[in-house]
């Protein structure tokens, strides 16, 4: 009897282990930390991870995000690059947004600032994202400031970029921290800023 009960135990352990997210990626040595803080709201998200890839280090995922569309719900997040570089903020879905259960990821480059949210689909009310970057220098990632105010974009995999509204934006050169309040985003799809001289006229 004693020896079905630890065959029983073994298995059980063999099993557990075997059935791991295999998403996560064990980082290589000496690599920036890529841990993600993540905080569900209280009816909203049901799993999170976080994920980096090997030579795309830059790179960070939140899995499996399952929000109530006729609820709403937020996923709060913290990110780390290398040299001391950090992004917080929150997606909020605001109840009504869309009718059923979807199931969602969050793609965010810590180099380009961009972010893409798979599956892409439409609202009925835009989605909500605040952004803070801690660590970037914003001569070179916002190179417009302070003449004139960032430009958030819908990147399109073909045509022209749309320009995405927010609130304000509040910043301080002397530590490198730049604040997007309400980015209003109409669907999931990917999203991010232009530093290229040849950025769509607003």
């Amino acid at each position: 009897m004693k020896k079905i009960i630890t065959i029983v135990i073994a298995v059980l352990l063999f099993t557990a282990i075997g059935c791991r997210d295999q998403n996560m990626i064990v980082q290589p040595d000496g690599m920036p930390s890529t841990d993600l803080s993540y905080s569900p709201s209280a009816n909203s998200v049901n799993a999170a991870t976080s994920v980096s890839s090997g030579d795309q280090v830059n790179k960070q995922f939140i899995r499996n995000i399952k929000i109530d569309g006729s609820v709403g719900g937020s996923v709060k997040f913290k990110l780390f690059a290398a040299g001391s570089r950090q992004l917080e903020g929150i997606l909020k879905i605001d109840a009504g947004a869309f009718s059923d259960v979807r199931v969602f990821d969050a793609v965010f480059d810590l180099e380009t600032l961009t972010v893409e949210l798979t599956p892409h689909g439409e609202f009925v009310i835009p989605a909500h994202l605040d952004l803070r970057f801690m660590g970037y220098d914003l001569k070179t990632y916002f190179p417009s400031l302070p003449k004139k105010n960032p430009v958030y974009y819908y990147l399109p995999e073909s045509g022209t970029p749309e320009i995405m509204p927010y609130a304000f934006v509040n910043y301080e050169f002397n530590t490198n921290v730049i604040f997007f309040k309400d980015i209003r985003l109409p669907h999931f799809s990917r999203f991010g800023f232009i530093r290229l001289s040849d950025a769509p006229a607003q």
